[in-house]
């Protein structure tokens, strides 16, 4: 006799209202008047002039990511997980603007602090460390290939034509209309990393001997092509 089994999809509509509810109500907690809902209080009189140029600085930061929108990404992952993350990432955009018939003009459109939700079925890290706040990698899915050629020019990447055909992990799986032809996936690890690491040129080698090196705190960048090669990445850093 054959078994058959079926799947089905369960939905909670009360535990969805319940998170929907608390998040709503943490926001207007948290942003009850927006960006203004920050305040900062000068430590001294000699700090009263420059407090306020500061707040009004934060609440301008504040206004241009968004943050009235995104935080709420970030509140339903709290109620729903018991965990959240947000990732304050620094955001240059620019934009060619014709100045003559054949002349253009790179215009900042925007250059300074953004917010950005982590998923954190999707955050990683060290099982080995005590704290979520000493050793942290958030995935990147999609960054076009055009930034990090420039940032190779820059002499912050090398080897970017190397990634053509291992941009993607193997669980990205995609049909052939669908799938990406000009982006990667990369791994940004924040954390402590040997001063060595981070000097010179990025082709020089060095021996690391973790008992004698000086650590840092760095930003770095991964490349992965699946779950064995992150691995490797991860321990040979």
């Amino acid at each position: 006799v054959e078994e058959k089994t079926t799947k089905a999809n369960i939905n909670v509509p009360l535990l969805k209202k319940i998170v929907r509810t608390k998040v709503s109500h943490f926001a207007e907690m948290l942003l009850s008047r927006g960006a203004e809902s920050f305040d900062l209080e000068p430590g001294g009189e000699e700090d009263d002039p420059n407090s306020e140029n500061l707040r009004l600085k934060m609440v301008y930061d504040l206004n241009n990511a968004e943050v009235e929108r995104k935080i709420i990404p970030w509140l339903s992952n709290y109620e729903t997980y018991g965990y959240a993350v947000l990732c304050v990432p620094w955001r240059l955009i620019e934009e060619k603007q014709k100045t003559g018939e054949k002349t253009y003009k790179d215009i900042i459109l925007f250059d300074g602090p953004d917010i950005e939700n982590v998923d954190v079925i999707k955050f990683l890290s060290d099982p080995f460390n005590k704290d979520l706040t000493s050793w942290k990698i958030f995935p990147k899915d999609n960054v076009p290939a055009t930034y990090l050629r420039q940032k190779e020019k820059e002499g912050v990447y090398i080897n970017i034509k190397e990634l053509k055909d291992t941009s993607y992990p193997e669980f990205f799986k995609r049909s052939p209309l669908t799938s990406p032809k000009d982006s990667v996936h990369l791994l940004e690890y924040h954390g402590l990393v040997p001063q060595r690491l981070i000097e010179g040129e990025p082709n020089d080698t060095v021996d690391i001997d973790p008992f004698e090196e000086d650590y840092v705190w760095s930003i770095s960048c991964i490349n992965v092509s699946s779950i064995s090669d992150l691995a490797l990445a991860l321990f040979d850093l």
